[in-house]
């Protein structure tokens, strides 16, 4: 999830928002498999556009917030904005970042295999059981810091740069806490 955080933070000081994130899209180091990367920025928009100001200068601007959008990325792991038709910022690929860190650290979420009987009727009721799901209900049985950067990625408004340094300080004292490393892997008992 460190990895994860500050690949997506230097995404966006490019002014890029990712809007894709999912296992699928993260590949480990051939050479160094304690490396991750991030791959298929098929759906990546930029959120800072060029503008001029009022005297002619250009100048970078968030994009506007907008509505009625369609739902941009895997519904499992997409933000509860994106289910709303909401155009994503910063914020959503944390949400799905977090979506995603959960997906990988438990090998679940409370939305898979939901059934449904057509595709939009199970977005829906994918998207019902995000609103019903409270970070430290996303987040049980894993460390209060990953609960808590749930509950501040959720929290944020669509235009507000987010805080990487303390998530990923909060990550890292976690780690120091837990007597782990930095990009070391970590198996339970039946997966060694």
């Amino acid at each position: 999830m460190i990895q994860m955080l500050e690949i997506m933070s230097k995404i966006h000081a490019q002014g890029i928002v990712y809007r894709d994130m999912k296992p699928e899209n993260i590949c480990i180091g051939l050479n160094n498999p304690n490396k991750i990367y991030l791959i298929d920025f098929g759906l990546a928009k930029h959120f800072m556009v060029k503008r001029k100001d009022e005297k002619g200068r250009q100048t970078m601007e968030h994009i506007p917030l907008s509505e009625g959008r369609n739902l941009i990325g895997t519904p499992r792991y997409a933000s509860l904005h994106s289910h709303n038709g909401l155009e994503q910022s910063r914020r959503d690929d944390l949400e799905s970042l977090i979506y995603v860190g959960v997906f990988l650290l438990r090998g679940t979420l409370p939305w898979c295999g939901i059934q449904a009987e057509s595709r939009v009727e199970k977005y829906i009721m994918i998207k019902e059981s995000k609103i019903e799901t409270t970070p430290q209900e996303l987040c049980e049985g894993l460390p209060d810091e990953v609960a808590d950067i749930a509950a501040y990625a959720k929290g944020l408004e669509f235009a507000e740069t987010p805080d990487y340094a303390m998530m990923l300080s909060a990550l890292r004292k976690c780690m120091s806490r837990l007597n782990l490393k930095e990009g070391e892997i970590i198996f339970t008992k039946d997966e060694k």
